[in-house]
């Protein structure tokens, strides 16, 4: 139960954080689409439940690929990374950088998971603005809790 709302509050700071970020960086103007993790392209979906969607798929991802570092767990370090980036027109992700972190390494592991994503053979859909990709920033927070 504890875990779900967790999911909750992350999803919907998430998708907060994203729309708030993703209008300040290269264009002053809002996308008509924001950037997203893919896998949630499926035409008829409307654009809320396709954000939503990738959001999920982005922090399963996340959440497989985190190692929570040894020594903040062993000091029982809980809360948030805000985690910040490009996306490009390519969908490649640059400029990874923490930007909350708590210490002990946890920013770095952050910043580690989603330099993966730059492995995957899916890349991010980029933001559009008029119908063409555009560069965009994108940011995310990321929970460290302990079980």
């Amino acid at each position: 139960m504890k875990l779900r709302i967790l999911y909750q509050i992350l999803v919907g700071l998430f998708i907060g954080l994203s729309s708030a970020m993703a209008q300040n960086v290269i264009h002053l103007e809002q996308p008509d689409e924001l950037a997203r993790f893919p896998g949630c392209e499926k035409a008829k979906w409307a654009v809320e439940k396709r954000l939503d969607c990738a959001t999920k798929a982005m922090l399963k991802f996340v959440y497989k690929h985190l190692k929570y570092p040894k020594e903040a767990r062993r000091k029982g370090v809980e809360g948030f990374v805000v985690v910040r980036f490009l996306v490009d027109e390519k969908g490649f992700l640059s400029n990874i950088q923490a930007v909350r972190d708590l210490g002990l390494v946890t920013g770095e592991e952050v910043e580690r998971i989603f330099g993966l994503m730059n492995e995957r053979e899916e890349r991010w859909i980029p933001a559009k603005l008029q119908g063409k990709p555009i560069v965009s920033e994108f940011s995310a927070p990321i929970a460290f809790k302990l079980d």
